[in-house]
């Protein structure tokens, strides 16, 4: 009888291995038994799916049976009474070179396979694997991201669901965030490769069930809406920067005057940022966009009849003091209103940009 962990000569084309056998659902096999078995081997041999193997003895070198190789490429050391390591073994022992196809893309998960990948699986040539991939496709049994890796549906929706509940969860959560950033998500589904993630979220949207904006993606149903305490909160703090007028205090200060609650502070912020009513020009310095509009327009006017300015004279025109002037003059300058030539600026060459940035 071969028993479990028996050393044996694994011997594969012109491949001679020193191996271990670990035995599938027994013990033993007694002479004349067959069944399934993982093979351990010291060295690295080529081999395909349904290529033919022979072991024998360590010593004496008896010739102990042969059979078939079902997975050349396992995921991982099966259990000796692993159920689902038999049946995947029995499907693989069933299964036609179409199926196997199918099989091993949905064995790969959320990873997904590449044509390439499959061919050491598959006892067919690469251009015969990519007639089942495009049969496939056509049923929509499978699915294939823009990079062609290729995935079982029920997989994706799957993820997807699970995507769907995540944002639902982040919105309740932080209801002043427009969304949730793709990137967050990344971490929350981490096995999820990136074409899996992509492939869920399309799936989402043909639903019609997230939107996605740049980095963020959120349910579309889900809309911002403050609470009568935020919403005081929110004109609280534009009435204290709007009548600060070209000079408002720090984003510090204004947190000392208008609100206890910092973090919910900063998550106004960021929302008003975000739907225009509020101009970031640096780190805690803001303005209203109201305001901020008045600046630009009332500089541009001037620059427009040819004149230049300086810090000196822009602190003049606008009754502010360096603190405000020179950061107003640098956003200015990244955002194309004005261009800087030695100490002065003059209006950008291509006119004025667009206000607030």
């Amino acid at each position: 009888p071969l028993k479990n962990w028996s050393s044996v000569r694994f011997h594969a084309g012109t491949a001679e291995v020193i191996g271990k056998v670990r035995l599938l659902g027994k013990e033993q096999l007694r002479p004349g038994e067959d069944g399934y078995a993982q093979l351990l081997l010291l060295e690295p041999v080529v081999a395909v799916a349904r290529d033919r193997f022979v072991i024998r003895q360590a010593s004496p070198m008896v010739t102990i049976g042969g059979g078939d190789i079902l997975a050349p490429l396992p995921r991982a050391r099966h259990r000796l009474r692993d159920p689902a390591a038999i049946e995947w073994m029995e499907e693989l022992t069933k299964a036609d070179a179409s199926r196997l196809v199918f099989l091993q893309i949905a064995r790969s998960g959320l990873k997904g396979v590449g044509a390439d990948e499959l061919v050491p699986r598959i006892p067919t040539n690469r251009e015969g694997i990519q007639i089942f991939i495009d049969e496939m496709l056509k049923d929509k049994k499978i699915i294939a991201s823009p990079r062609n890796r290729y995935f079982d549906p029920k997989h994706i929706r799957d993820l997807a669901g699970k995507v769907r509940e995540r944002v639902s969860d982040y919105h309740q959560s932080n209801p002043l965030v427009p969304g949730m950033a793709r990137e967050e998500l990344k971490g929350v589904f981490s096995p999820a490769s990136p074409d899996a993630l992509n492939e869920a979220y399309r799936f989402l949207q043909e639903q019609g069930t997230i939107v996605l904006e740049e980095e963020i993606i959120r349910l579309s149903e889900h809309r911002l809406e403050l609470s009568p305490a935020e919403e005081q909160l929110r004109e609280r703090f534009l009435g204290r920067l709007r009548e600060a007028g070209a000079h408002p205090p720090e984003l510090s200060e204004i947190i000392r005057e208008v609100s206890s609650d910092q973090q919910i502070l900063d998550k106004l912020v960021r929302l008003l940022v975000r739907q225009g009513e509020l101009v970031r020009v640096r780190d805690g310095l803001y303005y209203p966009a109201d305001t901020f509009r008045e600046i630009q327009e009332k500089l541009v006017a001037y620059l427009q009849d040819g004149n230049t300015v300086e810090v000196g004279k822009f602190k003049e025109i606008f009754g502010i003091t360096r603190k405000w002037a020179i950061p107003l003059l640098e956003y200015f300058d990244a955002s194309r209103v004005t261009l800087r030539v030695g100490n002065v600026r003059k209006l950008y060459p291509k006119g004025g940009g667009t206000p607030g940035g």
